[in-house]
């Protein structure tokens, strides 16, 4: 629009142009319609998308952000601007890289980045970059960089831990595969690998027919693993002949492994050798077997007992029965009856060991118990108590055997003494008895005492004080009482005569 004016500057017309942009208006509204739709949907399938312009000095300036990008980094794009662009919040460990893969990108090329940002509260994130470049005109200033992103740090971090169990799987000493619903295998870690004798290549995509034999899954594993396709868990151990270990036995387990909508789609198997531990546990049973054998068939009684938390017989040899009346039975139902069958000074003896006073329980010791019938039997027990790491006693275990017989014998010969004694007394003025030692020394075993002191004024221990018989005979009398002493162990009486 332009105005007419005469010579006197008055305006006497209007010149109007008019140009029909109607096309035009309508490109712009359909752009601007695009690029709505472009954000919209860019940020339906992304965390947050940007535009960057490049500038004239070849650098790029954001222009735009949009969706989580405060959220995911905690910058406004504002903040983002004043320290100069986004890269600067770029991890320095991925800068490098990032800033070279940027430089060889060429227009219309899209390109994907994975790199790691501090955040503005500190955090490391990962994040998922696609970029492409576009310069319609080709001129610096209007290089365009449009970018969406994606957060994929919890991604990474489940990568991290799975890359970590694959780690921890790949070094463990127990087999571990897993095989399709096919009976197929589909991954084997290097334990098992190396037992079955096989590659990766020779096991991944095969049978574990083929791999184990037709025998032995016909034998033993098919049916196992048809339970565990089932949704059982199936555990069980067995001897298996494997080609790279030989003979081994094995703690197998058979997992059901599901996918995301719960279906079983195969079975993770985990298998521990355990030979060494059989063989141990096999000769343990056998050894307890030889030891059971030997104490149920010994003369003596044989027990072992708990002692802590509460008393429990945990073995007693039915040789006890014979010697006490009682059968073994009763001892396992009622474990005070060895304690109640004792006489009351044997408890008290006995409460030594039962109540924990290890240090005064003596390892030997003659006991007196009530037969079943009432009468008592003489018992030598020797034990052995186990104590817990609080120092109580925890087990007592030992050998109880009848001597009742030498115990009457022994009471039989002290009363004979006693006896002969008394008469000595009667017939002599005193009587002695010297055991022979084993160098042909005397050693005063008894003597009738009375008689002697009155005789001697002298009693036995001050006579040992005084160094012994020998220093009450008279001087001029030793040789004969030496001679007499010596002619005594040739013969079974001598008389002899000698001062004192």
């Amino acid at each position: 629009m332009a105005a007419v004016r005469d010579g006197h500057g008055t305006v006497t017309a209007i010149i109007v142009a008019v140009t029909d942009i109607t096309q035009r208006k309508a490109t712009a509204d359909a752009l601007q319609q695009s690029e709505e739709r472009h954000r919209i949907i860019s940020e339906v399938i992304s965390d947050y998308v940007y535009t960057s312009n490049g500038c004239e000095d070849s650098t790029m300036r954001t222009r735009w952000v949009s969706g989580a990008f405060e959220q995911i980094t905690g910058y406004t794009i504002d903040e983002i601007r004043e320290i100069g662009g986004w890269l600067n919040i770029i991890d320095p460990i991925d800068l490098i890289a990032m800033t070279e893969s940027m430089l060889d990108c060429t227009v219309g090329q899209n390109k994907v980045f994975e790199y790691r940002i501090i955040t503005k509260s500190g955090e490391t994130r990962w994040l998922r970059d696609h970029v492409r470049l576009s310069n319609p005109t080709q001129q610096p200033e209007l290089l365009r960089l449009y970018g969406a992103v994606q957060d994929i740090t919890e991604r990474k971090q489940a990568e991290a831990m799975l890359d970590q169990y694959r780690h921890i799987v790949a070094a463990t000493a127990d087999m571990i595969a897993m095989i399709d619903c096919a009976g197929i295998y589909v991954y084997a870690n290097d334990a098992y690998l190396r037992r079955s004798g096989r590659s990766y290549e020779q096991l991944i995509g095969h049978s574990v027919a083929e791999v184990m034999g037709q025998q032995t899954f016909d034998g033993l594993i098919q049916e196992r693993l048809q339970r565990c396709l089932q949704g059982e868990t199936v555990q069980y151990r067995t001897w298996l002949d494997l080609a790279g270990a030989g003979q081994r036995f094995l703690d197998a387990t058979y997992i059901p492994y599901h996918n995301e909508n719960g279906d079983i789609v195969g079975v993770l198997i985990s298998a521990r050798d355990i030979t060494d531990l059989k063989q141990m546990t096999d000769e343990l049973q056998a050894s307890e077997a030889r030891y059971r054998l030997l104490a149920d068939h010994a003369q003596d009684i044989i027990f072992q007992y708990q002692l802590q938390p509460e008393l429990c017989c945990l073995y007693v040899s039915p040789s006890i029965e014979g010697i006490l009346g009682y059968p073994a039975e009763a001892f396992y139902t009622d474990p005070w009856l060895y304690y109640s069958i004792c006489d009351t000074e044997t408890q008290r003896f006995l409460e030594a060991g039962l109540m924990g006073s290890t240090d005064t329980y003596p390892a030997t010791a003659v006991l007196r118990m009530r037969h079943c019938d009432g009468h008592y039997v003489w018992m030598e027990q020797h034990v052995r108590i186990t104590t817990d790491a609080d120092g109580r006693a925890a087990m007592i275990q030992g050998i109880s055997r009848d001597v009742t017989e030498r115990k009457q014998m022994q009471e039989a010969l002290q009363q004979s003494k006693e006896r002969y004694r008394l008469v000595s007394e009667i017939i002599s003025d005193y009587a002695y008895s010297f055991e022979v030692n084993a160098d042909g020394s005397l050693t005063l075993e008894w003597t009738t005492e009375s008689s002697f002191q009155r005789v001697t004024g002298f009693t036995c221990t001050e006579l040992e004080q005084r160094g012994g018989w020998a220093s009450l005979i008279y001087p001029e009398d030793i040789p004969v009482a030496q001679n007499d002493s010596s002619g005594s162990l040739r013969a079974s009486r001598i008389r002899a005569n000698f001062a004192l």
